[in-house]
């Protein structure tokens, strides 16, 4: 016997009226829970290498990073492209498999194959970096930063260090990235001349300089009866003292490393512009982590922005 869904309701009303009423309370509270997104977290069916190696030429990433990365690459079940993109430095190769394939096992299988050609890579080139290809992971939203008293340097450091820092503990932010500025840099120019006199080659100075200028940990020592750990504190604080270091000469002795070489604290060349109005400012890009709603998230940010009083 079939039941007649509309002759029940009509014979009983309260039924009728409380299921109705308790549907679009479910409704409503489902659409105030539910995450405002401009697109929906989808994994797309693409894992990306990145191998970066400094100075290095797009020639030269092709024929000792690449080619070697490609041709293990193809060995994977699934794949559908393979494309590369070779700047001064950098090597990046988007793999895109088949829908049927599962995201995490590409990325495995990506990962076992570049580690299996990880030892036939340039020794400076650094460790490659395998992520995959998220909808979440495109900014939300971008930011410029001015302020009449501050100069290029020091808003791009702002940026780095105050803004980075605050935006990052919000909740739903899941990356900070800086668009145009500078970027801090010691140049130490050493004299060719001097460096001959010396019989010091500018490998030697460099490795010496590397070795000198970090700290490091001392282990752990007994003092009364807690445990102490000990830094063994060799950095400087400020760029000036490098000129008083001491360098180890093949001959015998040191040398102040500011007798052989020229050191300026100043700024890298740029690597990004971002403008505003056809002007060069400094911006940043925010990118909200998975699950995250686009709007809660520009709401926290506008309010984290308004507090640190030189974000607009």
């Amino acid at each position: 016997m079939s039941l007649n869904v509309s002759a029940y309701s009509i014979k009983n009303p309260l039924v009728a009226i409380l299921l109705f009423i308790l549907l679009t309370l479910g409704g409503i509270y489902g659409f105030m829970k539910m995450k405002v997104q401009q697109f929906p977290d989808i994994d797309l069916p693409a894992v990306v290498v990145t191998v970066t190696l400094p100075g290095a030429a797009p020639s030269q990433l092709e024929n000792d990073i690449a080619k070697k990365i490609e041709n293990k690459l193809t060995s994977i079940e699934g794949i559908k492209h393979i494309r590369t993109t070779l700047q001064t430095g950098a090597a990046t190769m988007v793999t895109e498999f088949v829908l049927e394939k599962d995201i995490q096992e590409a990325v495995d299988d990506v990962r076992s194959a570049v580690g299996e050609v990880r030892g036939d890579l340039p020794a400076a080139a650094n460790d490659p970096i395998i992520t995959k290809v998220s909808t979440a992971g495109f900014p939300v939203v971008t930011y410029s930063v001015a302020a009449e008293n501050m100069n290029v340097e020091d808003l791009s450091w702002f940026v780095d260090d105050t803004v980075t820092k605050r935006l990052s503990d919000i909740p739903g932010v899941s990356t900070v990235s800086r668009i145009g500025g500078l970027q801090r840099e010691i140049t130490v120019a050493a004299d060719p001349i001097t460096l001959s006199g010396l019989k010091l080659s500018i490998t030697q100075l460099s490795n010496q300089i590397t070795g000198i200028q970090q700290d490091s940990s001392g282990g752990e020592a007994e003092v009364g009866k807690t445990t102490q750990t000990i830094r063994v504190l060799g950095a400087v604080e400020r760029a000036s003292e490098l000129n008083d270091l001491q360098v180890a000469i093949p001959a015998g002795g040191t040398q102040a490393l500011g007798r052989m070489a020229q050191i300026t604290d100043g700024a890298a060349d740029p690597s990004s512009i971002a403008k505003l109005d056809g002007q060069t400012v400094v911006a940043f890009n925010i990118t909200r982590s998975r699950g995250a709603s686009e709007v809660e998230v520009m709401e926290l940010v506008d309010a984290a922005c308004q507090a640190v009083s030189r974000c607009r």
